[in-house]
């Protein structure tokens, strides 16, 4: 766990080594070991470690290739270590150490900007070659470290493992994006690399980066294959097959030299991991595992308490619990909000930042966290599409049922979409009779008592939540139209399916934020199901083993049967915390508006509409719609946003623009996404 900036500029001004302090100490939370700075004219790299790993101990930062004297800062853990020490010759520390750092020098020295790939772990990595003038970055396949980057109009280029080490680069524009807002607000993500900043982007996940004086190259060098597959003669095998792998997941982020606890909520995937992760610690004598788990006495239907007590019955444990009763999202917002340096959807963000906090206070320094594991193993929704064009209708109905509650529909309404769609109407297509009478049928429905099928007409909450700014700009529409299409496209392979969840944007986006939360508190989180590895291999499986007898995640079920509890084991529910967010949006002072209008003045919000939102959550309390309820949220999260950007007197959040545009605005049209 560290932190990493840097900057390096064309024209040959040299980079000021307070500058490189000014860049780290924003983000001094990552590195509680000590800064370092290194500059060499018109290139700086600076450094904050917290050594969380045997190794750590014994890298000096920036770390220099003996070599080639590349210079490297990197926020990274490599779990491949014993097979690259086979093709390497890395440098030793003191002691004969050989550290993650000379890993990463020796495979540049290896193989150039091509090393990326032979990485395997958790990286985000920036490295100065004074032979070749160039400047190489790179970020992990999954994401699980982050790396942000400006290329200023001056040409200067500027990285940093958050985006707040970057604004005190004076070139680099904190003017807003007004498209990123717009989907902020509508719930999509068109170009992940984008952030709110003009000037700022992110590298994504398996990206990696190229600058020199004449050009900035940005390329993926890796992503998941959805074309390989797995085949092995039986369930056991298979079952085998992810045990091993699941298994030098969790014990790659095992190594630690100081003390590391788990995320225990009692689902599925917190409590594989910590099983698991007891299992493998019996042999150290390392004393019991601590977990955490969030409890609730005043919302019982968001209380696991009887799942987190079956893993902690077995032994091997020790305990912690966080009451969830008191952690209020809207109370928590402004201080998120500083940590993350820009809007943020997740509604949960202020549980994890109060889990954080307890787990620092434990003296516990690294934590193993679940997140991931649902669309890792997969549930195995696509089979259904598969079992339908096979004409399995048996067999799928068994499968609906299991899936039945999960996808929060009836079996038997599973089963009629699916029999409709691959049965009857391929039947109807070639009779025209027959499409006449249904015709006939479903316009005489409307007529009858409640059969008008208003469900289907599309929910344009959030377009109608678009203040001013953004009205005449068509595309707007366009995009949300769009993206509820895609969201809502189900009839695919569970191999489409899988790999759609996989690469989607929100995967890289929630590691950011669950990173960001974390360290701020001083704690490095650790995602044992976010391995490469892991993901390789659960893509390849066969549909199969991962819904079957009507369970959902079928092969990491049937791996671990032996460790889990019966009752977690079995368990098919996720818990629905939306009584305990509606209840903290609620909390407030009699006669105090849910949210205040700032952004409907910059002409963000719509605040008519506002208000109506804020009524609806009032009235219908728990029973509110997801729609209302998120578009509302993200109202208050931009408000929140927006007001802390005023008070900066450097530069207004939201500036007025002459230019183009339907109110005096100019709208900045959107980039094409990078290949992922």
């Amino acid at each position: 766990m560290s932190g990493i900036v840097g900057m390096v500029t064309p024209d040959g001004r040299p980079v000021s080594p307070a500058l490189l302090h000014s860049m780290i100490e924003p983000i001094a939370h990552r590195g509680p070991d000590g800064t370092a700075v290194w500059t060499d004219g018109a290139v700086g790299l600076g450094h904050a470690a917290h050594c969380t790993t045997p190794e750590a101990e014994a890298e000096t930062w920036p770390h220099v290739s003996p070599e080639s004297q590349a210079v490297l800062v990197a926020d990274a853990r490599i779990d491949n270590r014993q097979a690259l020490r086979r093709v390497l010759d890395p440098p030793r520390a003191a002691r004969g150490v050989v550290t993650d750092a000379a890993l990463i020098g020796a495979a540049y020295e290896r193989w150039g900007t091509d090393c990326a790939p032979h990485l395997i772990g958790d990286f985000a990595f920036a490295l100065w070659d004074p032979q070749a003038q160039r400047l190489f970055c790179a970020r992990d396949g999954v994401g699980a470290r982050p790396s942000y980057y400006a290329h200023a109009g001056d040409r200067t280029f500027a990285f940093a493992s958050e985006l707040k080490a970057l604004f005190p680069v004076s070139s680099v524009s904190r003017t807003v994006r007004d498209d990123r807002v717009a989907d902020f607000l509508l719930g999509i993500d068109e170009d992940p690399s984008t952030t709110f900043y003009r000037d700022l982007r992110r590298l994504l996940p398996g990206q990696a980066l190229e600058w020199t004086p004449d050009d900035l190259r940005v390329w993926t060098y890796w992503t998941l294959d959805p074309k390989e597959t797995l085949r092995l003669s039986s369930d056991e095998a298979y079952a085998e097959a992810f045990r091993e792998h699941f298994d030098e997941a969790v014990r790659c982020r095992l190594r630690s030299n100081r003390s590391v606890g788990a995320y225990l909520s009692g689902g599925l995937d917190s409590s594989s991991i910590a099983v698991t992760a007891r299992t493998l610690r019996a042999t150290t004598n390392e004393g019991p595992l601590p977990t955490f788990s969030t409890v609730y006495d005043r919302h019982p239907s968001c209380d696991e308490r009887p799942y987190i007590h079956a893993v902690v019955g077995q032994g091997g444990f020790a305990p912690h619990y966080i009451s969830g009763d008191d952690v209020n999202a809207r109370q928590s917002l402004q201080a998120l909000l500083s940590v993350h340096d820009e809007p943020f959807f997740a509604p949960n963000l202020a549980m994890n930042w109060a889990n954080a906090t307890h787990v620092r206070k434990a003296g516990v320094s690294v934590v193993l966290d679940g997140h991931g594991g649902d669309e890792v193993v997969s549930q195995g929704y696509g089979r259904l599409h598969e079992l339908a064009q096979q004409g399995a209708w048996g067999v799928l109905a068994r499968e609906a049922w299991g899936a039945s509650e999960g996808l929060g529909a009836s079996a038997f309404h599973l089963w009629g979409l699916y029999a409709w769609h691959y049965g009857v109407e391929p039947w109807m297509a070639p009779r025209p009779w027959a499409q006449r009478l249904y015709g006939w049928y479903s316009q005489g429905k409307q007529w009858l008592p409640g059969g008008r099928e208003t469900a289907t007409q599309p929910d344009l909450t959030p377009l109608k939540l678009l203040g001013p700014r953004f009205r005449g700009v068509d595309h707007i529409e366009a995009r949300y139209r769009q993206a509820r299409h895609d969201r809502q496209t189900t009839l695919h392979s569970e191999r489409s399916r899988h790999h759609d969840d996989l690469t989607a944007p929100i995967i890289g986006r929630s590691l950011e934020l669950l990173d960001r939360t974390a360290r701020a508190q001083g704690v490095e989180p650790r995602f044992p199901f976010m391995d490469r590895r892991l993901l390789s291999f659960c893509l390849a499986l066969p549909a199969e083993q991962k819904r079957k007898r009507g369970w959902g995640r079928y092969v990491l079920r049937t791996a671990l049967r032996e460790r889990l509890p019966r009752r977690v084991f079995r368990r098919r529910d996720k818990t629905d915390f939306t009584p305990h967010f509606v209840a903290a949006l609620q909390r407030r002072e009699p006669g105090a508006p849910l949210t205040d209008p700032w952004c409907g003045q910059k002409g963000y919000i719509d605040d008519a509409v506002l208000r109506d939102l804020s009524a609806a959550v009032e009235d219908l309390g728990p029973k509110v719609s997801p729609q209302i309820l998120f578009s509302l949220w993200r109202a208050i999260v931009l408000t929140t946003w927006g007001q802390g950007k005023m008070g900066e007197a450097s530069n207004d959040a939201f500036p007025e623009r002459s230019g183009a545009g339907s109110h005096g605005h100019e709208f900045e049209p959107l980039h094409s996404s990078q290949t992922r």
